[in-house]
């Protein structure tokens, strides 16, 4: 397959991850304001929806240290950036403040079958590989494909299992999907009586785990390994090996199944998750072999 777009040179970025280039080299380069033309004009609805929202939340909560003032003539972004003012060109007029409350996303979450991974497996941080006895989830957003979990059972320990693969597609990402699948998905599985464990290498998701009640620090491991993956073969040490820590979590919130309902309000947003009970009755579509039906829907505010 292609390599991913953080290892392509910039002259073989599309139109749309120009943009999101640009800008983020314009926000590292610390200018305050900073001042973007043609704002999401490049990039489909969803992205710059995705985008909006991401960037907004940021210079809220001072991640962004910068004041950042936007052009466009898409006026869908604004509910997703919230600004602090806009001035309408069109009719002169001045306003302050937004009080509408950001759009949701409403996520439907369906069992699915392997083949789901192709559309995941490039954006992994550690490996493509899903081993072949994975139970799988896709989160969908209408029609288009969001996010992929898969768990499988934990070697030697009877009714456990643990979140293996958790991938969130480029443009959704920074707006707490992932972590709000993941959860979704380890109360459907202690739903069916397991202990759910998570086990990431990724140090930002793990501190984020950290601030959630309803997973359990259990250790740290710190000890070198060798990267695998898109990772592959960058120095971090002797012998390719990099001081990567692994942080193990354990699922202590509560268990649903089809007549329960899990409502996720964690941070400013808000996740609610419940049984759809006619998607889960609907048959597969003709030809979508791995498709088992949705399992749940929920939202991100």
């Amino acid at each position: 397959g292609s390599a991913p777009a953080w290892l392509r040179p910039y002259a073989a970025l599309s139109t749309g991850e120009r943009f999101r280039c640009d800008l983020a080299r314009a926000l590292l380069d610390g200018g305050d304001p900073v001042v973007v033309d043609e704002f999401a004009t490049s990039v489909d609805r969803t992205t710059g929806r995705m985008v909006a929202m991401t960037l907004g939340r940021a210079v809220r909560r001072g991640v962004i240290g910068s004041r950042f003032v936007a052009a466009t003539c898409y006026s869908h972004v604004l509910a997703w950036l919230r600004p602090d003012w806009v001035v309408d060109m069109a009719t002169g007029e001045l306003l302050w403040g937004w009080v509408q409350r950001r759009p949701t996303i409403q996520l439907v979450v369906a069992r699915c079958g392997r083949a789901a991974w192709a559309l995941f497996s490039t954006n992994h941080y550690l490996t493509g590989r899903l081993h072949r006895s994975a139970r799988c989830y896709l989160a969908s957003w209408g029609p288009r494909p969001v996010a992929f979990c898969a768990t499988l059972a934990q070697a030697g320990v009877r009714r456990m299992r643990r979140i293996t693969r958790l991938v969130v597609l480029p443009p959704f990402q920074g707006v707490g999907i992932g972590r709000r699948l993941a959860a979704v998905v380890a109360a459907i599985e202690a739903g069916d009586g397991y202990r759910m464990r998570l086990v990431t290498g990724h140090e930002l998701f793990a501190k984020a785990l950290g601030c959630d009640p309803r997973w359990r620090h259990v250790t740290t491991d710190r000890r070198r390994r060798p990267h695998r993956g898109a990772l592959a073969g960058r120095e971090g040490g002797h012998g390719g090996k990099a001081q990567r820590a692994q942080f193990t979590y354990a699922w202590v919130g509560q268990a649903v199944d089809s007549d329960m309902e899990m409502e996720d309000k964690v941070n400013d947003g808000g996740a609610v998750f419940g049984q759809d009970a006619a998607a889960s009755r609907a048959a597969p579509a003709k030809g979508d072999r791995g498709m088992h039906g949705a399992v749940g829907a929920w939202a991100v505010g």
